[in-house]
């Protein structure tokens, strides 16, 4: 006997009228109006997780399935094709605290189920703030007169300047900065943004770097002619660079902002040249120096979408992004949404869990006062930190027109977000009240710190009892009296309670 047939009140997909499935009836012709059923199986509800686990769930349809979302607090974190239907999950990617996992099933005829959700606790032991959090960019081999941790890529040692005719290296620049990083004990990883002209396809568009000097650097737009010629490139460099007596280098990113539109000055090229180059890269780094770490090329975060979609590998230490607001909204909190929480979003679609580095930041060329640029400097590493970004590079310490903060006040605010945060653990990233940020912090012996802020501008708030004064980003310390109320505003300040 045939089940009864109903008027199905939306498309449906044709199903095979023989078939004994629960399939409707449109107009008289058997059409699938089914949705797919899901259940999470792992982790159970009410579990404690930590670290990275596997989610699974099953999924079943009356004509069958064809994908299964794993979803945690609504966001995707990852898409399966085929039972059984799993996937990893980095808890470290989110707070502590209670998080809701659920699936959704999709059949051929886009219906879709989705599952109870599982309510997990997470508890992972926080990790304290470490030095490399505060990476700098210089212009110029003058140190900075602040802290950091770790030193960004140099300017005029690109492929097209190191080899500017092929098989012969100038390798001279590029050691004086890698051998600078290593006096002042920091890391140094290098990028690459050119291909020389006698390495460029047939009518590549090209320009002229150094027209003082008879333009002997060009570099031009698109691929390259022959990919042997930068395979060739990358072993040389990571075979002079990974043994080196005094300095070496043995962080790579493999190209920086790749699909730049800006055809007048950065030359950016199509992923069909680009992919090819990345996965050279990466296979040359890796059969030479198996302990580098290889840091995904950066840019946009959605543009990850468009290399791992034309094939980009996947066997990356690190996936980046570069840090700037939009001219718009010109703050470090529209960071969150515009590039962390888009580059999870894009790694979770393709099943890719790795450190987050942030390898170029800062407020760019936007104008902003200088309460507006000391301000941005504290919430931008308290929100990357918070938000699972484990490196920010800020450009630049020395560049007038980029981020600029050398010999400024927003230099000192640089410093003692750096006092306020390192070695310190963030149990619990930040918590949003209307305008109002605050971010934890907490130390060995009791210390409890909270760095508040609000982006609205100036207002009162009262601290808890337990905090006894506040330090502001000029390194001041003001007493707290139990109870009275204290003015904030767009400049962080922190509060302690010894």
């Amino acid at each position: 006997m045939r089940p009864l047939l109903v008027i199905c009140l939306s498309a449906c997909t044709l199903v095979d009228p023989g078939e004994e499935t629960q399939a409707t009836s449109c107009n008289g012709r058997h059409q699938d109006c089914v949705a797919p059923t899901a259940a999470i199986t792992s982790p159970l509800a009410g579990a404690t997780v930590s670290g990275t686990i596997t989610i699974s769930a099953t999924a079943s349809d009356n004509v069958g399935v064809t994908r299964v979302e794993l979803l945690v607090d609504g966001a995707l974190v990852a898409t399966d094709t085929s039972a059984p239907y799993a996937a990893s999950w980095n808890t470290t990617t989110r707070a502590n605290g209670s998080h809701s996992i659920s699936a959704k099933a999709y059949d051929a005829a886009g219906n879709v189920g989705t599952s109870a959700s599982v309510v997990v606790t997470i508890s992972n032991a926080a990790t304290a703030v470490a030095t490399t959090l505060f990476g700098m960019h210089l212009q110029n081999q003058t140190y900075p007169t602040v802290s950091i941790g770790a030193l960004g890529k140099a300017a005029s040692v690109g492929w097209c300047y190191v080899e500017r005719t092929r098989g012969t290296y100038s390798w001279a620049v590029l050691d004086s900065w890698v051998d600078f990083a290593a006096t002042h004990g920091v890391s140094f990883f290098y990028s690459n943004y050119c291909v020389p002209q006698w390495a460029a396809k047939p009518g590549a568009t090209c320009e002229c770097l150094n027209s003082s000097a008879g333009c002997t650097v060009t570099r031009c737009a698109g691929g390259v002619a022959t990919l042997q010629d930068w395979r060739d490139f990358v072993a040389a460099m990571v075979n002079h660079y990974k043994n080196r007596a005094t300095g070496q280098i043995h962080i790579w990113e493999l190209w920086n902002e790749p699909f730049l539109e800006d055809t007048s000055t950065l030359f950016g090229m199509s992923a069909a040249d680009f992919v090819p180059l990345a996965n050279a890269a990466h296979d040359v780094i890796r059969a030479n120096d198996p302990t580098a770490t290889i840091i995904g090329p950066s840019g946009h975060s959605t543009d990850y979408d468009t290399y791992w979609g034309a094939g980009m590998t996947k066997d990356l230490d690190v996936v980046s992004f570069h840090g700037y607001p939009t001219a718009s909204t010109p703050t470090a909190e529209s960071l969150v949404s515009l590039r962390m929480t888009a580059i999870k979003n894009v790694m979770a679609k393709y099943g890719v869990s790795r450190p987050i580095w942030d390898t170029e930041g800062s407020w760019g060329t936007t104008s902003l006062t200088l309460d507006q640029q000391i301000g941005f400097v504290a919430r931008f590493l308290l929100l990357h930190w918070a938000n699972g970004v484990s490196r920010a590079y800020w450009y630049a310490w020395d560049n007038a027109s980029w981020g600029h903060l050398q010999g400024t006040a927003a230099a000192t605010a640089y410093q003692q977000t750096y006092n306020w945060m390192v070695g310190a653990t963030m149990p619990s990233g930040c918590s949003v009240g209307g305008s109002v940020y605050s971010c934890s912090l907490t130390r060995a012996g009791g210390y409890q710190g909270l760095a508040v802020w609000n982006t609205s501008g100036s207002s009162s708030y009262t601290p808890a009892s337990t905090y006894i004064h506040y330090r502001d980003l000029a390194g001041v310390v003001h007493a707290v009296a139990a109870g009275t109320p204290i003015t904030i505003g767009i400049k962080p300040v922190l509060l302690e309670n010894q």
